[in-house]
C-alpha cells in the first residue's frame, strides 16, 4: 500500500507541483489520463485490488484497460494475481478476455488448477469453447488434465473459502451450529 501512495506522489503530485506549469484542458485531461493509466497498472501488477476498485469506481479508469497490449483482468491472471482478478471481475471485466497467444482466463485457471477461479468465471458466463492459438478450448485443458468435472459449477460442490475455514482441524471438535 506504502509503494502504491509514494507512485502516487511521485507520478502525479510532484510533476504537477514542481512544474507549475500552465496546461490546456485537453492537455491536463490527457496528462491525467495517463497519470491514472499507470497508477492502475502499478496496482494490478502489485496486486492491490483496494486501489484498483477505487480508480475504477472513483476515477473511472476502464475496468478493461489495456496493459501491454492486453486487459487488466489477464495481465493479473497472467501474473497469478488472483485477488485483483477477483476485484476485476467483480467490477465487470470481461471473463473471455484473450491474452496474445488468445487464451482466456479459464485457460489459466484450468492450467494452474484454480477451482475457485473457475467457478468465479464460470458463474460469470465465460466460455469453455473459445479456441486458443493452438486451437484448444478450456474444455480441452480440462479433458487432458482429468478436471473436465470443474467445468460445471452448479454439478460439483465447490467448498468456499470460508467453508474451508470452518472445518474442523483433525483431532479437533467441530464448531458449534
Amino acid at each position: 500500500m506504502k509503494f502504491i501512495q509514494l507512485l502516487l506522489i511521485s507520478v502525479f503530485i510532484m510533476p504537477c507541483a514542481l512544474l507549475n506549469m500552465e496546461l490546456s484542458d485537453r492537455e491536463s485531461l490527457i496528462y491525467r489520463q495517463q497519470v491514472l493509466h499507470n497508477f492502475f497498472y502499478s496496482a494490478v501488477i502489485a496486486n492491490d485490488p483496494d486501489i484498483v476498485e477505487r480508480l475504477v469506481v472513483e476515477h473511472n479508469v476502464p475496468v478493461d484497460t489495456l496493459i501491454d497490449g492486453v486487459t487488466a483482468f489477464i495481465k493479473a491472471i497472467g501474473r497469478e494475481n488472483y485477488e485483483v482478478a477477483r476485484k476485476l471481475l467483480e467490477l465487470g471485466a470481461d471473463p473471455d478476455a484473450q491474452s496474445a497467444r488468445r487464451d482466456t482466463a479459464l485457460h489459466y485457471a484450468i492450467f494452474d488448477g484454480n477451482r475457485e477461479l473457475i467457478r468465479s468465471l464460470l458463474l460469470r458466463g465465460a466460455r469453455d469453447d473459445i479456441p486458443n492459438n493452438a486451437g484448444d478450448t478450456a474444455r480441452d485443458y480440462a479433458e487432458a488434465l482429468d478436471m473436465q468435472d470443474l467445468l460445471d459449477p452448479y454439478r460439483v460442490p465447490f467448498p468456499t473459502r470460508f467453508e474451508v475455514e470452518d472445518l474442523p482441524v483433525q483431532g479437533e471438535a467441530a464448531p458449534a451450529a
